[in-house]
Parts: structure tokens; sequence; C-alpha cells
């Protein structure tokens, strides 16, 4: 169904129309986040344990309403020209507030790093020089390795008060790693590995050494790794970068701000999936991801 309503997003609405629903819900959702967390700060913020006084607004956990004002921001900024500046700033900087008040800290290095590379893109990308091309290729991977850096450094998480297993997450991984050996080629099936009751789950909770069973490797490609083995992760890197260089294409084709979108979010979610499983799961990532890797197609063939 997810996949199907991906396919009815990018063939019924243009690229313009398409940011501008994706800005409304996000937009949506920040007020309501806002409303839930002042009036009702037991249902809309964290409290118990370490995350007490974080805002979660209407999201289940202070990340996630972190990373969907990474989303927003990025969607504000590609916004059209002709939309009002006033809605524009407004929308970047209710996403910013939002992302401080949640106090995740992964989103508010995802959120600079991101905003850094649109401004990059925006600047750079009709110079026509083989080189800046080079370069705006090179970004993701600089990217990623950028948010790795920021996020493991045990400098830099003593400083931000994170311990250095990224929140228990290398013990989980280590695991994952380890059982893929047995399945290395197909994998344990789409969320096998993580099911309740299912003992690598439980293998995976002791090592953590909380007893907390974790619904996911709270890392997208290690789980695509178990769920689909090497086999379905080679396939999804294929889409990936073909979509990647689709969207590389249009970005480069016009001056428009919004043609920055595609590639934009599809480098977003590389980043953002480093921490947190999105890939192959119900929800807006995924289901944006599956709605560019159709549009791109479409949008090229309009050049």
């Amino acid at each position: 169904m997810m996949t199907l309503f991906s396919l009815y997003f990018a063939t019924r609405f243009c690229l313009e129309e398409q940011i501008k629903l994706i800005s409304t819900t996000l937009f949506i959702g920040a007020i309501l986040s806002i409303f839930v967390a002042v009036i009702f700060p037991n249902f809309g913020r964290h409290i118990e344990g370490d995350l007490i006084g974080a805002w979660k607004g209407i999201y289940w956990q202070k990340n996630i309403l972190g990373s969907m004002m990474v989303l927003s921001s990025i969607t504000f900024y590609t916004l059209p020209k002709q939309t009002s500046s006033f809605y524009r700033y407004l929308g970047l900087s209710i996403a910013l507030g939002l992302i401080l008040f949640s106090t995740s800290k992964t989103s508010l290095v995802l959120y600079f790093i991101s905003m850094s590379i649109m401004i990059f893109y925006q600047k750079f990308r009709w110079r026509g020089k083989i080189s800046v091309v080079l370069v705006d290729i090179g970004i993701l991977v600089f990217g990623c390795v950028l948010l790795l850096v920021s996020t493991f450094w045990v400098e830099l998480l003593t400083e931000l008060g994170k311990d250095p297993t990224l929140t228990g997450r290398t013990p989980l991984w280590n695991v994952m790693l380890n059982r893929l050996m047995d399945r290395p080629l197909f994998g344990y099936g789409i969320g096998g590995f993580w099911a309740p009751g299912s003992q690598y789950a439980i293998e995976a909770g002791k090592a953590v050494g909380t007893g907390w069973i974790a619904p996911s490797g709270h890392n997208g490609y290690m789980d695509i790794l178990v769920d689909l083995g090497l086999v379905g992760f080679s396939l999804f890197l294929i889409i990936y970068c073909i979509t990647f260089i689709k969207a590389f294409r249009i970005a480069y084709s016009s001056n428009k701000k919004e043609d920055l979108w595609y590639l934009t979010y599809i480098t977003f979610l590389a980043l953002n999936s480093l921490t947190e499983t999105f890939f192959l799961r119900p929800g807006i990532h995924w289901m944006l991801f599956i709605t560019v890797a159709f549009s791109v197609n479409k949008k090229i063939r309009e050049y």
C-alpha cells in the first residue's frame, strides 16, 4: 500500500506540488508538536529516564521529532521562489527551534550538514566545471563520513553528553554483523531479525547490557543487510545509485531552487539512515524515497 501510494503521489503531482504538499504536512506536524508539548507536556515531552524534558511533540520519540524537522527544513528551503518569504522563513525557524527543544544532538548535526550541502549545491551547480561536478558527487560520501565522525568521536560525544558507543548502537551492530555471517545471501527477511520474541533481538539486547530489546538496529544499512542479505543490499544500492544519478542530472539541468529537492532529499536520507532505520520501514521517509525513485524518471523526460 505504501508503494502504491508513492506511485500515485509521484504520478499525480508535479515536483512543485509535491514540495508544497510535503511542506504543508510537516508544518502542520510542527504546529501540533508545539501545541502538544506546551498544553499536554505529559504527552508531548519525555517524562522519565535520561530523556526527561526533551520534546517529542506528536511523535513517539525525540529523535523522530528531530529527524522530521530536519526534513521540514530542507523542504522549506527548496520551496519554489514564488512562495511567500514569510512562510518559508517561518517554517525554517520553527523546524530549527523544535530540533533544539528535542535535544537530539544527531538531528542538530544532521541539520547543519544538510543545510551546508544545499547551499553548496545551489551555489556551484551551474558553473559547468567538471571539478565542481566531481566534488558534488563526493558530497554524499563526505557527508556520511562527517556525520559518523561527529557522532562517534569520543571527545565530541563527551561534550554533547553522549557515550562513545552511540547510546548502545555499536553492540547492536556487532551482533547483527556476527549473525549476518549465518545467512549472508538473503538475510532473515524484512523485520525477521527484530520480530517479537526473536532470539537474535534478545541476544542484541543482552549485548547492550540493559535487557532492553531494540525494535531495529538503528542503522538503515545494517537492517537491510540482516533483512535481505548481501543480495538484497546490492539491489538496494543499485536502485539508490540510479536514483541519485538521475536526481543529480535534474539538479544540474536548471536553475530552479525546487529542482534541488530530489538530490537533497536522498542525500539527507542516506545521512539520516546512519543512526536510524528508515529503509524498508513504513513511514514518510521510505515513502518519499520511493516517490523520488518514481518521480525522477518522469522529471527527466520533461527536459
